[in-house]
């Protein structure tokens, strides 16, 4: 039997755009498709990204063919395209305001409920499908905002290119947001954004006296050298960002002889197997943090590897935390030649010590395995720490180094 043609490239292009989107923003924060009761049974919007309090609706719409259209032919149907994914956001926004309960079969945890209807949404997109920069129409065809959430209007490719280069919900929010200060006509304009995109990038995340995409093409003409350090820095940064999404990522899956030599009291920490919930939450930690907070977890977890690089047997370790999270200390440690037993153990001590030494209430550890392998744990605790911690964490972090980092959107002081 053939299968029918006629929506296979527009589910196709939200399949795939869902699988690009999952490695920054994490695939268990990326919803394709819920569901909810009308009438009927419905989809609500095509994607849903949210984690941490914060949330963005994606409405998408693509040609089955892309390259059948003339210029004109392609802004009418952009146009019409762009109007209806406006009406199927306004029709979700309804369905937030009404509390109707949404599910969404997600890829990887399942059927996932949001009994009381979808988050509260901080953003929504329309996103099309073009080549070139199409100017949409008058405010009154394309709001900027829904019941007080902004709208933004994207093409397809420039939303891909955005969720590559900011990585984090908190950064697409904020780009999102700084967008804002755009001429009207511009915010209602699909494709090159990434003219825009650089000028926020040069300017270091600022679209301070930017206009429109003239006012972008001319700074990037204009602060070539600029634009150049900027980019250079940015990537840089991703580099290390980017190892920290992929342990986000292998959180999700559990080795299958995870508890091959542990004792009872190191198994009676682990989530139960089928009813795994702490992954989750400290996927959300990890995908909650700034860009460049992700580079400097990344870039401190890379020095503990690399201090091992050349022994056969160790275990180092360094601790960071951030202002943005004053109850958090991350442990990032790398080990060689030691039983796992033994590195779980000697994790365990490190980070209540961290959390004693820096008076946090949590910690994470993430520690590289002899380069097969992580292991991730988190512990918490609103207790006084004991007197036995005090002098384990004066003893194990009371000599490290401290370095005070400032650090912005693309890069930070020492680079």
């Amino acid at each position: 039997m053939t299968k029918p043609q006629s929506n296979s490239r527009t589910q196709e292009s939200e399949r795939w755009v869902e699988e690009f989107i999952s490695s920054p923003f994490i695939s268990e924060f990326v919803f394709r498709s819920p569901q909810m009761i009308d009438t009927s049974q419905k989809e609500v919007v095509d994607l849903l990204v949210s984690h941490s309090g914060m949330s963005i609706l994606i409405s998408q719409k693509c040609q089955e063919d892309p390259f059948s259209r003339s210029a004109e032919k392609t802004t009418a149907w952009a146009t019409k395209q762009a109007k209806k994914a406006f009406s199927q956001l306004r029709g979700a926004l309804r369905g937030v305001e009404a509390k109707r309960s949404v599910w969404c079969d997600h890829r990887r945890r399942g059927r996932v409920e949001f009994p009381d209807g979808l988050p509260f949404i901080n953003h929504a997109i329309v996103i099309v499908e073009v080549f070139e920069r199409v100017e949409l129409g008058p405010e009154s065809d394309f709001p900027l905002a829904l019941n007080g959430i902004p709208v933004t209007y994207l093409s397809v490719n420039d939303f891909l290119n955005l969720a590559q280069e900011l990585r984090t919900l908190p950064e697409m929010s904020e780009y999102l947001e700084a967008r804002r200060s755009l001429s009207k006509t511009a915010l209602r304009t699909v494709g090159d954004d990434k003219t825009l995109y650089e000028y926020y990038l040069g300017n270091d995340g600022s679209f301070q006296e930017c206009v429109d995409h003239v006012s972008a093409k001319e700074f990037a003409t204009n602060n070539g050298d600029q634009l150049k350090m900027a980019r250079a820095a940015k990537a840089e940064s991703d580099r290390f960002s980017k190892l920290i999404e992929y342990i986000a990522d292998q959180l999700a899956t559990r080795l299958a002889d995870y508890a091959s030599g542990l004792p009872a009291d190191i198994l009676a920490a682990f989530d139960d197997p089928g009813d795994r919930k702490q992954y989750i939450q400290m996927q959300d930690i990890l995908a909650n943090l700034r860009l460049r907070e992700r580079a400097e977890l990344g870039r401190a977890f890379s020095q503990s590897v690399e201090a091992l690089k050349s022994q056969l047997e160790g275990y180092v370790y360094r601790a960071l935390y951030f202002d943005t999270r004053p109850d958090l200390v991350f442990v990032l440690a790398s080990s060689k030649g030691v039983a796992r037993r033994e590195v779980l153990e000697r994790g365990l001590v490190l980070t209540r010590a961290a959390m004693a030494h820096y008076e946090k209430s949590r910690a994470m550890l993430i520690v590289d395995r002899d380069g097969s392998g992580f292991e991730v744990s988190m512990i918490e605790s609103a207790s006084v720490p004991t007197e036995e911690e005090i002098v384990a964490g004066k003893r194990f972090f009371g000599s490290l180094r401290v370095i005070d980092r400032a650090y912005s959107f693309a890069r930070s002081s020492d680079l």
